[in-house]
């Protein structure tokens, strides 16, 4: 299959907090295993599947950093869902 992603993935083993609202208005969030991330996006493995396109939290393990994502693609693999996720603006690796 051809790579079709503008920036390149790498793996990752971290959790987040993830949090959204669901159609009818319920408030959800769940610790999500990160399984590999990109400047503009990374994928998440959850118990609960999100539709596509539904607006989402992510807040770093340790509460400091909090930012928004859109949902683009759900896959289920067993029991989980794995989620790929598109943040609005991308990520910088480097910091100053």
């Amino acid at each position: 299959m051809t790579e079709k992603r503008l920036h390149p993935r790498c793996p990752a083993s971290e959790h987040t907090h993830i949090f959204w609202t669901d159609a009818q208005g319920r408030y959800w969030q769940e610790r999500a295993a990160v399984t590999d991330i990109s400047s503009t996006g990374l994928r998440v493995a959850l118990r609960n599947r999100l539709a596509e396109r539904t607006q989402v939290g992510l807040r770093s393990a340790i509460g400091s950093v909090t930012v928004s994502a859109c949902v683009r693609h759900v896959r289920q693999e067993g029991l989980q869902f794995l989620t790929g996720l598109e943040l609005p603006t991308p990520v910088s690796s480097r910091r100053g």
